[in-house]
């Protein structure tokens, strides 16, 4: 299953997305199964990421329409994201967070694609090495 032809912007926020970048999007998209789908829902609720005990850095847009503006994210600043989103890592875990203004749900896709990237690369350099 994938999504519908022509709904590929609920991803972006489009205001901040070259037109083109979506429509090669919606050739390219990828597709799932009913059993990915039933799992994805139940992630947080599982026990797995407890074990996580490592830094994790977690990259949004304020914007995004699928977590933020829903409620499942605290988008109003990175320091929120990151507690919020600490509290399904263990306990030796950093988590850290950026939080892109303008920014969707699709950080690599959009304009805001290089903010996004320099903040995954420092993160990578500061906890594992350049």
């Amino acid at each position: 299953m994938t999504t519908r032809p022509g709904t590929r912007s609920v991803f972006y926020r489009v205001e901040n997305a070259d037109p083109a970048v979506i429509e090669l999007d919606e050739e390219l998209k990828g597709a799932g199964n009913d059993i990915e789908l039933a799992t994805a829902a139940t992630y947080l609720a599982r026990p797995e990421s407890r074990s996580i005990n490592v830094p994790v850095l977690t990259v949004n847009g304020d914007q995004d329409s699928i977590f933020c503006s829903v409620g499942a994210s605290d988008c109003s600043s990175a320091e929120a994201l990151a507690s919020q989103e600490g509290r399904y890592l263990g306990p030796r875990a950093v988590s850290e967070a950026v939080v892109l203004p303008g920014g969707g749900h699709d950080v690599s896709l959009e304009r805001t694609a290089s903010p996004a990237h320099d903040a995954m690369i420092d993160f990578i350099e500061r906890h594992v090495g350049g």
